[in-house]
């Protein structure tokens, strides 16, 4: 709060100067500055990968601030720094979101408020559009599968094989406790797309494949290998 007040210099005595105000007395005035209202939104949604805790300065990097009483920018030209700290002061409510939450989920993020800002005290703040979706994404992983070869007709060779069939993580991570298990399966195949499931000591002579089949919705699973099964790229290996 400030006041004006007349100050009695006048140099033309055919004058007397009185001052009028509804607020203050005598000759001086009440005058007050208010605080300068900022509106905080968010300017869209964002994505996590299944696995993964959300990074609360992406959200903050989706955040808008605009002048709620006027034209022109929301926080003035030598405030910069208090706008620093307003962002980082901000909380965020996840909606209910966790790293076991599977992919394709969407969840609501809203602003839950901010901590104090001491910087911020010539301006005063409020929300509007304050909610933003969070999408969580499949976590993307690639297998190098391992190819069979030299394996002979009849012999317990091929049998082993079978038992024995593997790929390698070249690729991306597991999340929450998981292993290979728990992502993909690997099958031999003939050239038809018949999965071969036993009679390996007489399997005929010919043209197989190891392929790999993803069992986990929440993974964006990639396989390569020496061989092209039925997609045109290198995705499997070879039983042969």
């Amino acid at each position: 709060t400030y006041y004006i007040r007349l100050v009695d210099e006048l140099t033309d005595d055919n004058y007397v100067v009185t001052l009028a105000s509804s607020a203050g007395s005598g000759n001086t005035v009440l005058y007050s500055i208010t605080q300068r209202r900022v509106t905080i939104s968010f300017t869209g949604g964002t994505n996590v990968i299944y696995g993964n805790n959300v990074d609360e300065n992406a959200l903050r990097d989706l955040i808008a601030f605009s002048r709620t009483n006027g034209s022109g920018d929301a926080f003035l030209g030598k405030d910069s720094a208090v706008q620093a700290d307003v962002l980082a002061a901000l909380n965020f409510n996840l909606g209910g979101y966790t790293v076991t939450s599977n992919a394709g989920s969407t969840f609501n993020i809203t602003i839950s408020g901010m901590d104090s800002v001491g910087s911020a005290s010539n301006y005063t703040f409020a929300y509007s559009d304050a909610e933003a979706e969070l999408t969580v994404d499949k976590r993307p992983i690639t297998f190098a599968i391992a190819s069979k070869l030299n394996l002979t007709y009849g012999t317990d060779a091929v049998w082993e094989a079978s038992e024995s069939l593997s790929a390698e993580l070249t690729s991306g991570t597991f999340a929450n406790g998981h292993n290979a298990g728990n992502v993909y399966t690997l099958g031999v195949y003939d050239e038809d797309g018949t999965l071969i499931t036993g009679g390996w000591n007489s399997l005929a002579v010919g043209d197989y494949f190891i392929v790999g089949t993803a069992i986990n919705n929440n993974y964006a699973v990639t396989f390569t290998g020496d061989a092209d099964y039925k997609d045109g790229t290198d995705n499997a290996g070879t039983f042969e």
